[in-house]
């Protein structure tokens, strides 16, 4: 992928926004799948607090219950029902926690087999014929140590005059240290730039959208914060799964 154009100087002077290259990938790669795995821990928090939980480990703290006061008949209701809670409440946890980790898993696995997979070809801001494309993919380096510490995509969207911010990562021990902002102004900088050099206005982009899942509170407040705003919601695609859409203006 190309190089050229480097982003300007962002917010932090030990941040440095480039393109990315191939041999970012393993660090990019472990970022991106980290990511993922905080988002899903934080689901999982804030799920096992939700009413529907509370409530299944209650059918299952009676369900416990009633099966051991058949298998350890004479013994008292008090010992039976102490052992059916704790049979639920260490259940019913483990349950949602495999689940969240199976969806985890399988949504790494299909990221890596589309574009995260190969971000040269999908992020390359050259089509298969020559044609100049949106398209990008930023890292953001720690100028004294060179480690990435984030990393955001961008592609045209579906919708008319629409770029989408994707893969929007920072690394755990990065966060709250100007690596989110610099890089959504390196999203909004590269569209502008495509802007000013595009003559055809049905290839000109007028907003930037994304979207988020409803557990990366951080996340929404910065995006909040650096002028996006709130399109819609995102319709659940699993269990306790949903989140927002964001747009801004170019």
């Amino acid at each position: 992928m190309e190089t050229q154009n480097p982003i300007p100087a962002h917010r932090s002077s030990a941040i440095h926004v480039r393109l990315y290259q191939p041999g970012d990938k393993a660090q990019v790669l472990r970022i991106f799948r980290r990511s993922f795995i905080d988002v899903i821990n934080d689901a999982i928090g804030i799920n096992l607090a939700t009413p529907r939980i509370v409530a299944a480990v209650e059918v299952a703290a009676a369900a416990g219950t009633l099966l051991i006061s058949r298998w350890r008949k004479g013994s008292s209701l008090v010992s039976n029902a102490v052992a059916g809670m704790a049979i639920a409440v260490t259940a019913v946890p483990a349950v949602v926690a495999i689940y969240y980790y199976a969806l985890v898993a399988a949504l790494i696995y299909l990221s890596e087999k589309s574009d995260m997979g190969d971000i040269e070809t999908h992020y390359s801001p050259v089509g298969r014929d020559g044609t100049p494309r949106l398209n990008a993919f930023f890292v953001a380096i720690d100028k004294t140590s060179g480690a990435i510490l984030g990393v955001v995509g961008v592609q045209p969207s579906t919708k008319p005059h629409c770029a989408e911010l994707r893969r929007m990562c920072v690394s755990h021990e990065s966060r709250r240290k100007g690596v989110g902002s610099a890089l959504c102004q390196a999203v909004v900088e590269h569209v502008s730039r495509w802007n000013s050099r595009t003559e055809e206005e049905s290839q000109r982009v007028h907003r930037i959208v994304l979207a988020t899942t409803a557990y990366q509170a951080p996340a929404m407040g910065l995006y909040e914060r650096q002028g996006w705003r709130r399109s819609g919601e995102l319709v659940s695609f699993a269990f306790g799964f949903s989140g927002y859409y964001y747009s801004r203006d170019v």
